[in-house]
């Protein structure tokens, strides 16, 4: 060790958590590594603990999740993917204004970002790609539902999307700090 060097310990982390609640991208899939999940990036980069419920093949706005998502303490952000693993449109049109009202009685101004996975060129005929923009549609009918209800405080996007999948290069990384900070400011 250089003699000039020293140990100093951490900045504190900023208060309040985000809950990442979603699939396998959530989860971690395809990152080289445990640390580079978009999740721990981005907590690194924000200096704010995430709290990661991705699992692979879920994301299916489960009410058991809902509840247990809304006994984690100090939530400032709601981050939600559940457009990747419903099994139908219709599935997720019965299960997703249930699952957010779970959310919404513990925590009423909090801030939920729903977000899908992008249909992006590369796998733009696969049969799953309709399937998915009927998924995404249905998030987008929830969201102005609760905006004309009056109950949001509540994001959609599908511009942000992306990010997710990205997360390791520099510039996606940035944008969606951003996003972030701007939401929980």
């Amino acid at each position: 060790m250089d003699d000039a060097a020293a140990v100093l310990p951490p900045h504190p982390l900023r208060q309040g958590r985000i809950a990442v609640y979603g699939g396998s991208i959530d989860q971690g899939a395809c990152a080289s590594r445990p640390g580079m999940a978009y999740t721990n990036i981005l907590s690194r980069w924000m200096n704010t603990e995430f709290v990661n419920w991705g699992f692979s093949g879920s994301g299916k706005a489960e009410a058991e999740v809902a509840k247990a998502l809304s006994e984690i303490d100090d939530v400032r952000l709601f981050v939600i993917n559940t457009a990747g693993n419903c099994p139908s449109a219709s599935y997720l049109r019965a299960h997703l204004p249930a699952f957010l009202d779970i959310l919404r009685r513990r925590y009423p101004y909090t801030p939920i970002l729903l977000y899908a996975l992008p249909v992006f060129p590369f796998n733009r005929f696969a049969e799953s790609v309709p399937v998915t923009e009927q998924k995404v549609q249905v998030e987008i009918e929830t969201y102005r539902r609760r905006v004309t209800q009056g109950t949001a405080i509540f994001i959609f996007t599908a511009a942000v999307c992306r990010i997710a999948l990205e997360a390791t290069r520099f510039s996606m990384k940035r944008r969606w700090t951003a996003c972030i900070r701007t939401i929980t400011a």
